[in-house]
């Protein structure tokens, strides 16, 4: 698949309509002789009322020094973090890869309930027989014989349980 400017536009739209909140964390370490100062920034995005309330950590970044070179290593921290650029065919093949998973947990979910159904008709079917099987027990029915073919034939049931016994 090309990835035009199209794509790669409407890929930036997708993601600049979502909400992002952002927080950063200065800390100071003491523990050590030199001691450090550290930066924590970080981006929480909300998918959006489809994602049903998903949200992921989409820029985390760290960057520790000592606290007496911190200041002074400010710049380089900013270069690197600037340097952060969005791939368009990483994303594209990303989104494709989230469809195809999604798919595949479709079709096993989709299995999964054909399988419970199954189950749940073999249980019915199952339990109706034996139920039909306790019902002529106790009204001591056990079956007839057919005058045509000699064989003894239980009483079918409403549900077409019945069985024939040689």
């Amino acid at each position: 698949m090309q990835i035009t400017t199209a794509h790669a536009s409407a890929l930036i739209q997708f993601i600049l309509h979502k909400r992002h909140d952002h927080t950063t964390v200065y800390l100071e370490s003491v523990l050590s002789r030199i001691g450090s100062s550290k930066k924590l920034t970080t981006v929480i995005e909300d998918m959006g009322p489809a994602s049903q309330g998903m949200w992921s950590n989409k820029d985390t970044l760290l960057v520790r020094a000592p606290a007496a070179e911190f200041d002074r290593l400010a710049p380089l921290f900013s270069i690197i973090q600037g340097s952060i650029q969005l791939n368009p065919v990483w994303a594209a093949g990303e989104m494709r890869g989230q469809r195809l998973r999604a798919a595949a947990a479709r079709e096993t979910q989709l299995y999964l309930q054909e399988v419970g159904r199954q189950i749940v008709e073999n249980r019915r079917q199952t339990n109706a027989e034996i139920a039909y099987g306790m019902y002529l027990f106790m009204n001591d029915q056990r079956g007839y014989v057919n005058l045509h073919t000699h064989q003894r034939v239980m009483p079918q049931s409403p549900g077409g349980v019945g069985s024939i016994v040689g």
